[in-house]
């Protein structure tokens, strides 16, 4: 058995090093016609180096390792990243000391901007976990200057700053954003960004729940922005960010979704790079919230043509929307999430995706007539004891948040040449599966309707034969009322004269 932490390389060497040695003792003690030919320096030399090589090998090979394993390495701070590239503290605190705002103070933002674009996400996942609150911030600036800073309140106003050549050669881009953001302590905070939301209105008064992590450039104001209308009095922390996270209050906004993630989402096509952090985010954000919640948002089912019809353009004006629909599912594929840091994001492994067909008026799509279409459901989890295995065919009703036109080729068959599909794509917690009833209880419920019938029929002959009976009764007694109450026969009235 191979030592563990041994890497492939040492462990053939360790195997390979033994036999050597068994070799050389075996040489040395054997009297042979080849007794001269070991003795001869030449050969000496060369075997004596050979089994000192593997003889170190073997031993340091059998110390443990200090070097810790990669899996284990952690990403460096953000301090030391930003060392790295003359960025840290010191720096900071030197450039920012002078004075209003100059080119040189810009273009030094710029490079932060940067870098804090082209860090690891791994990284920025564990600087945004220890960073302080913009209070902590100004009452402790040096610490600040350390860590990443979290801006949480309302941006007011979002206005673009024009670079010039050199600059935008530097941040390549020819403009960066400038957000005011407004805490609930009242602390102005101007913050510089190239990722604000795009749906934001450009120097007009806004009123938007929002949050940014950043790093820390000075203790007040940095670029004034050319519009009159900027907000007055000047900013108490001015800092970079990477993007600016926008929470509205809907319902997927009010689960933690960052509406600035839709920005990047691509409609008509496959999933793209710049639908997997929107994808992510908002199969983390349906598992904050509960099934019965997320329902109670919608309160019958949505109108499918208008998300298929590309001329109504709905995902442009509602993406991120609640929507219900009922149908048949007919596949379902369990995704496996590879991701470690997606895994820890979503809080689980997988997810599913299931393709939904939903009942339409009759449409014409690519000269085909149908009377169904399909919605792709991506689901945290299934109902227990919902089949999966082809062919299927259940019910489901289904409440979830639409991300995008969803493109995807169709197989090619012998009625159809291979083409291409867009659907809606959704976001849901869970399903509601409607059962199909089984076959002994579908045949207990005939039962019990035919007994019904049965029972129905003999009430109604039974009810028959007694209104009959009593209806003859009734004539009979009216016949005899009407009898006089004696007859003379023709014979006694002669006897009587």
């Amino acid at each position: 058995m191979m030592p563990s932490g041994f890497s492939r390389s040492e462990r053939s060497l360790v195997v390979l090093g033994r036999p050597q040695t068994s070799f050389a003792e075996k040489a040395w003690s054997n009297v042979s016609p080849c007794k001269d030919f070991i003795l001869n320096k030449k050969f000496l030399f060369p075997l004596f180096c050979f089994i000192f090589f593997f003889s170190t090998v073997h031993k340091i090979s059998a110390q443990p390792s200090s070097a810790p394993s990669r899996e284990g390495k952690s990403s460096p701070s953000l301090a030391a990243y930003l060392n790295t590239f003359k960025l840290g503290a010191d720096a900071r605190t030197e450039v920012m000391s002078v004075p209003g705002w100059e080119s040189e103070q810009f273009s030094f933002s710029l490079r932060i901007l940067a870098r804090l674009s082209a860090a690891s996400r791994p990284a920025a996942l564990e600087w945004e976990a220890s960073a302080v609150a913009s209070s902590a911030a100004i009452a402790n600036p040096s610490e600040a200057l350390e860590r990443l800073v979290r801006v949480s309140g309302k941006a007011v106003m979002v206005e673009e700053l024009q670079l010039s050549p050199s600059e935008a050669e530097l941040a390549s881009r020819k403009s960066v954003t400038l957000v005011r953001l407004v805490t609930e302590e009242g602390l102005r905070c101007d913050v510089i960004t190239d990722r604000a939301p795009k749906t934001w209105p450009r120097v007009t008064i806004l009123d938007e729940l929002a949050d940014a992590f950043g790093v820390m450039l000075r203790s007040g104001s940095g670029p004034t922005p050319s519009s009159a209308d900027w907000p007055q009095p000047p900013a108490s922390l001015l800092m970079v960010a990477r993007s600016i996270n926008w929470h509205p209050p809907t319902p997927l906004g009010s689960l933690g979704m960052n509406y600035t993630f839709f920005d990047t989402v691509v409609d008509n096509t496959k999933m793209v790079d710049g639908d997997t952090e929107a994808l992510y985010a908002m199969l983390t954000a349906v598992g904050r919230g509960t099934q019965q919640g997320i329902e109670g948002v919608v309160s019958h089912d949505t109108d499918l043509i208008s998300l298929i019809d590309p001329s109504q353009k709905w995902f442009a004006e509602h993406r991120g929307d609640p929507v219900r629909f009922t149908g048949t599912v007919r596949r379902a594929t369990r995704i496996v999430i590879d991701d470690p840091l997606r895994r820890r994001q979503v809080g689980s492994d997988h997810y599913w995706e299931l393709f939904l067909f939903v009942q339409t008026p009759l449409i014409k799509i690519d000269d085909r007539i149908q009377d169904s279409y399909p919605v792709v459901c991506c689901v945290r989890e299934l109902p227990d004891g919902m089949p999966t295995e082809q062919p299927l065919s259940e019910r489901l009703h289904v409440t979830g948040f639409a991300l995008k036109r969803y493109g995807y080729p169709l197989p090619k068959n012998e009625n159809a040449p291979e083409g291409f599909q867009v659907s809606p794509l959704i976001i849901c917690r869970d399903v509601q599966w409607v059962p199909e009833p089984s076959t002994t209880e579908a045949t207990s419920v005939l039962g019990w309707i035919f007994a019904g019938l049965v029972a129905v029929t003999l009430f109604f002959m039974l009810l028959g034969v007694w209104s009959f009976r009593r209806g003859t009764r009734a004539m009979e007694k009216r016949a005899r009322a009407q009898l006089p109450d004696r007859i003379d026969l023709p014979f006694e009235r002669k006897r009587e004269d």
